[in-house]
C-alpha cells in the first residue's frame, strides 16, 4: 500500500512539473527573431533540404575513398569425392579430398584520365551548391516568417481599431436614444445609429477572424500545434523616413553577397565542367596496379615419417606389365598429412600485375556521354544567367516598392489627418443639431476606411523595408 501511495504521488508530481512547463509555454510571447529560429529548426522544407546536404556529404566521401586502392579477401573450402586431382599436389586421387583456400587482392587505379580527381571535384561542387540551397530555403522561410509575422500585427491593431470604433458607436447610439425619447430627433436617426453599430459589430468580428487565420498561419508555419496558445511581442514601430535609397546597382551587389541563388548557380555551373572533363576522361587509356596473394591446404598432401629401420630391404614386389615382366621392390614407410600450418608455408604465393585499356570502339557511347555533358555546361550557364537576372528584377522590383509604399503612407496620413479634422467638425455640427445621423455616419465611415487603409499602408510600408534591409545584409528584426 505504501509503495502504490508513493507511486501514486510520484506521477502527480511528475504530471504537475509537465503542466507547468505546458503553461509556461503557452504564456511565452513571442519575437520576431524568435519565431524565425523556431522556423529554421522546426520548418520541414528547411528539414527535408538538409537531409539532401547529407546524402550529398555522403557521396563526396564516397568519392574521395574511390581514389584509394581497394582491398579483397577471400577464402573457400571444397569437398571432391571420386576421382579428382589435388589442386596442391596435381596428383590423381581416388579418396575424398578436402581443400582449403585462402586469398588476399588489392587493386588500384593508376591513370584513368584524371576521372576520379574529377569526380571529387564534381561532388565537393554539388555538396557546395547543396550548403547554399539550405541559405536560400532559410531565406524563404524569414521573409515568410516576417510577411505573417507583420500580418498577425497588422490584424491586430486593425481589431483595436474596430473596438474603439464600435465603442464610439454605441456612446453615439445611447445619446441617439436618449435624444429619440425626449422628441428632439425622428426615430429614424436611432434607426440609422443601430444599422451603423450592426455594420461595425460585423467588422469587428471580420477583423477578429483575419486575426485567427493569421494567427494559424504562422503557427503552422512554425510548427506549433493549434490547440497551443500562441501570442507576438508587439514591438514599439517607428518608421524611419527613407531620405536616400540606395541605387539598383548597390542593392543589387549587396545582394549577390546575402542571396545564395547565385552562388548555388555558380557551384552547379562548376559542377557541370567538372562532369563533362569526365565524360571525356572516357576516351583515355586505363592503367590499373593489381596484386595478390594466396595460400591452401589439402587433407590429401602428406609427408613421409619414416622407412623400414634399414631403408634397404623391400617387403615386397609389384608387377608392371609393361612389354616384359618386371619385378618393383615396394618399401615399407609410415606417413602422415602435411600439417595445416606447413601446407600454408608451402603453398604461399604472390603477383603482382599492371594492365593497360585503351577505349577503341564501344557503340558511340563516349561520344554520347561527352555531347549530353555540353548540353549540361550550356544548361547550367542558361541557369546562371537566369538567376542573376531574377536576382536583378527583384532587386528593381524591391526598390521601386519601397518608394511607392513610401508615397502611399504619407499620403494615407494625410488623408487622416483631413478626415479627422472634418468628422471633429462635423460631429461638433451633429451635436448641435446643424447635421443629420446619415452625414455624421457617413462622415464616420470615411475616417475608419481612412485609418484602415492608413494601417495597412503603414504595415506595407514597414514590410518593404525590412525586405530592403534583408537585401542590403541587415537581419530580419523589428
Amino acid at each position: 500500500m505504501r509503495y502504490i501511495k508513493f507511486e501514486i504521488k510520484k506521477y502527480a508530481v511528475f504530471l504537475i512539473v509537465v503542466l507547468h512547463s505546458l503553461n509556461i509555454y503557452s504564456q511565452k510571447s513571442w519575437t520576431l527573431q524568435e519565431c524565425i529560429n523556431r522556423a529554421k529548426e522546426e520548418n520541414l522544407d528547411i528539414k527535408q533540404v538538409k537531409l539532401s546536404v547529407l546524402s550529398s556529404e555522403q557521396q563526396l566521401l564516397q568519392s574521395k575513398l574511390s581514389l584509394l586502392p581497394s582491398l579483397n579477401g577471400g577464402s573457400s573450402q571444397a569437398y571432391n569425392y571420386g576421382r579428382t586431382v589435388d589442386p596442391f599436389t596435381n596428383e590423381f586421387s581416388d579418396l575424398n579430398v578436402k581443400t582449403n583456400n585462402f586469398s588476399l587482392s588489392s587493386s588500384v587505379t593508376l591513370f584513368s584520365g584524371f576521372q576520379n580527381l574529377n569526380k571529387v571535384k564534381r561532388d565537393n561542387y554539388e555538396y557546395m551548391a547543396k550548403q547554399y540551397d539550405i541559405k536560400k530555403v532559410i531565406n524563404d522561410i524569414s521573409i515568410t516568417v516576417a510577411t505573417d509575422f507583420l500580418q498577425l500585427l497588422f490584424n491586430k491593431e486593425l481589431v483595436i481599431i474596430a473596438q474603439k470604433q464600435l465603442a464610439i458607436s454605441i456612446e453615439q447610439e445611447e445619446r441617439i436614444r436618449k435624444l429619440v425619447n425626449e422628441g428632439q430627433l425622428a426615430k429614424g436617426s436611432l434607426l440609422e445609429s443601430r444599422s451603423q453599430v450592426a455594420s461595425e459589430n460585423l467588422q469587428l468580428v471580420k477583423a477578429k477572424s483575419q486575426k485567427e487565420i493569421a494567427i494559424l498561419n504562422i503557427k503552422q508555419l512554425l510548427e506549433i500545434k493549434e490547440n497551443i496558445h500562441f501570442e507576438i511581442v508587439v514591438p514599439a514601430i517607428s518608421l524611419p523616413k527613407q531620405n536616400k535609397i540606395p541605387s539598383t546597382e548597390e542593392i543589387y551587389n549587396a545582394a549577390k553577397q546575402v542571396f545564395p541563388n547565385v552562388k548555388s548557380a555558380e557551384y552547379r555551373l562548376k559542377s557541370s565542367n567538372k562532369s563533362l572533363a569526365i565524360s571525356r576522361g572516357e576516351r583515355s587509356p586505363r592503367i590499373t596496379l593489381n596484386g595478390s596473394m594466396g595460400s591452401g591446404y589439402s587433407d590429401a598432401r602428406t609427408r613421409i615419417t619414416g622407412i623400414d629401420s634399414l631403408g634397404m630391404f623391400p617387403s615386397g614386389y609389384q608387377t608392371e606389365i609393361s612389354g616384359e615382366n618386371v619385378l618393383i621392390p615396394v618399401y615399407d614407410y609410415a606417413s602422415e598429412i602435411t600439417p595445416f600450418n606447413q601446407q600454408l608455408k608451402d603453398n604461399f604465393s604472390q603477383s603482382l600485375s599492371f594492365s593497360l585499356s585503351i577505349p577503341l570502339f564501344n557503340g558511340w557511347m563516349t561520344n554520347s556521354s561527352i555531347a549530353n555533358a555540353k548540353i549540361g555546361v550550356m544548361s547550367a550557364k542558361n541557369d546562371l544567367q537566369k538567376t542573376k537576372n531574377q536576382l536583378r528584377k527583384q532587386v528593381e522590383q524591391v526598390r521601386a516598392d519601397v518608394i511607392a509604399a513610401e508615397k502611399q503612407y504619407e499620403f494615407a496620413k494625410k488623408s487622416v489627418e483631413a478626415l479627422q479634422e472634418s468628422f471633429s467638425y462635423n460631429e461638433q455640427k451633429f451635436n448641435e443639431g446643424m447635421l443629420n445621423v446619415y452625414d455624421y455616419n457617413d462622415a464616420k465611415n470615411k475616417l475608419i476606411k481612412a485609418e484602415s487603409d492608413l494601417l495597412q499602408s503603414k504595415y506595407d510600408y514597414l514590410f518593404k523595408i525590412k525586405i530592403l534591409d534583408f537585401f542590403l545584409g541587415k537581419p530580419l528584426t523589428l
